[in-house]
């Protein structure tokens, strides 16, 4: 493009040349040159087969890039073979092409979305409750609303197969809006977290959680929600007890430990007190047997009670009144091996870092948000098939499961001891001898028999499960 300015007569003239035509562009003009759309092409294919970024690079470049092959390099290059990582980002982050909106109206985009959703078998939708009218399904929403929530058929089979935990969270910032994104999420047999479930909503409070669980239950009538466990937030538990009225709440470890420290700092101005107080906590989380957690937490608040009485004003009206929901001595039931609310975390974090979906950018529409959704939907169901038909991941846990259980059954008699007090309570010594576990029977009989999962099918362990026996051990 070749621009003139005449200063005689103050005209702007430009000479444009749509394509070159007498000459092949040069290893200077290589750098104005964009990348062609093919190329673009090939990375976004091979990108969505699974392949790597570095793979790709190799592909592409491999054909001059070789050895013996560079002695012509100059005359050969093409724009293609300087691509960097960033250029294959760019042309991946296309994949997720939204330039193709239903609408250019966000709300009319939305509603054309969940209008296809509907159509499935079984209908995808939930819960629909957009701005601007009133709905008698959601007498407790008002006009200006919003609230939609999803559940695929493969996320319902999940969560009727894995009901047994779940872990609810929400993500601000997912839209332009303002609009918290909630998901629940399961652990399926493989320790991998599961969305089952998520609701896009304008406010949080129990009201919309409510309206989250009973959509949940309304799709899933046949699975229940045994244990839930959410951060500090009570419009969680509140909403999922007015649909579940039987589930045991827990409390994230890592959101207890957090909120310990941030009120350690805001309370305690004396830095060693802070450590010291940090530890002794740190020890009652953790502490497996609740007789000694009781000895333990007394002796913290005598201990504290004129030194830091701020922090302890705290911790008696936040936590010493409910224990068993943070403290792990009181977690020896089936709850997954989960003491955290990681598994959502690591949703939230793939969806806003992966570069097949926000790739740290930020979202604006919700008809995006409710793609990129659904576009993970799919990745988690061709992920759990691939590990279901070629992953020995599950053998691997049951091998492990097994030894443990054998190494339980060759402890020597004279390892286990009864208590003269208590006749359901015994005392078994370590197999180095320095420490003992304590194991109570709770129960003789599992009320959950036949359907009870996590017993023991072993000949002459007597249908043993987690309901039936309590041990100190960290194994359990």
């Amino acid at each position: 493009m070749y621009v003139k300015h005449r200063i005689s007569t103050g005209n702007v003239e430009v000479d444009y040349i749509f394509t070159h035509t007498n000459h092949s562009p040069g290893l200077e003009e290589v750098k104005h040159i964009p990348i062609p759309t093919s190329v673009q092409e090939e990375i976004q294919q091979k990108f969505s087969q699974g392949v790597s970024v570095e793979k790709i690079m190799k592909d592409i470049q491999e054909d001059i890039g070789s050895r013996h092959l560079r002695q012509d390099f100059d005359e050969v290059v093409a724009r293609k073979h300087l691509i960097k990582r960033q250029d294959c980002r760019n042309a991946i982050r296309k994949t997720r092409d939204f330039t193709n909106h239903r609408h250019t109206n966000d709300a009319i985009s939305v509603d054309r979305i969940v209008k296809e959703l509907q159509l499935e078998s079984p209908s995808s939708i939930i819960a629909y409750k957009p701005q601007g009218i009133v709905k008698a399904d959601y007498p407790s929403l008002q006009e200006s609303s919003f609230f939609l929530a999803l559940m695929t058929s493969f996320q319902a089979d999940m969560f009727k197969e894995f009901s047994t935990l779940g872990c609810v969270d929400s993500k601000h910032k997912t839209t332009q809006y303002g609009y918290k994104l909630i998901t629940l999420v399961v652990a399926d047999e493989f320790r991998n977290g599961i969305p089952v479930a998520w609701g896009i909503t304008d406010v949080e409070d129990t009201n919309r959680y409510t309206v989250f669980f009973s959509a949940i239950r309304k799709r899933v009538p046949d699975a229940v929600i045994d244990i839930l466990m959410t951060d500090d937030d009570p419009s969680m538990i509140g909403g999922c007890v007015a649909v579940y009225p039987d589930v045991i709440h827990l409390l994230c470890r890592w959101h207890v430990d957090s909120a310990w420290k941030n009120n350690l700092r805001h309370l305690v101005a004396n830095d060693v007190h802070k450590v010291d107080m940090y530890k002794y906590l740190c020890t009652l989380i953790t502490t497996p047997d609740p007789s000694t957690f009781q000895t333990h937490i007394k002796a913290f608040t005598t201990l504290w009670q004129k030194k830091e009485p701020r922090f302890i004003e705290y911790f008696n009206g936040q936590y010493a009144n409910r224990i068993e929901k943070w403290a792990l001595a009181y977690r020896h039931f089936d709850h997954k091996d989960t003491d955290t609310n990681m598994f959502v975390e690591s949703f939230f974090n793939k969806l806003k870092t992966n570069p097949k979906y926000f790739n740290h950018k930020v979202n604006r529409r919700c008809d995006d948000l409710i793609e990129v959704l659904l576009m993970m939907e799919t990745d988690v169901f061709f992920e759990r098939k691939r590990k279901e038909l070629l992953s020995s991941t599950g053998d691997a846990s049951k091998k492990q499961e097994g030894d443990r259980h054998n190494r339980g059954i060759s402890v020597d008699v004279s390892r286990v001891h009864s208590d003269d007090e208590n006749s359901s309570q015994y005392h078994i010594d370590s197999s180095d001898l320095t420490m003992q576990y304590k194991v109570y029977v709770l129960l003789t009989v599992c009320p959950s028999q036949p359907n009870c999962m996590p017993h023991c099918s072993e000949e002459g362990c007597g249908y043993l499960c987690r309901h039936m026996i309590r041990c100190t051990c960290y194994d359990y």
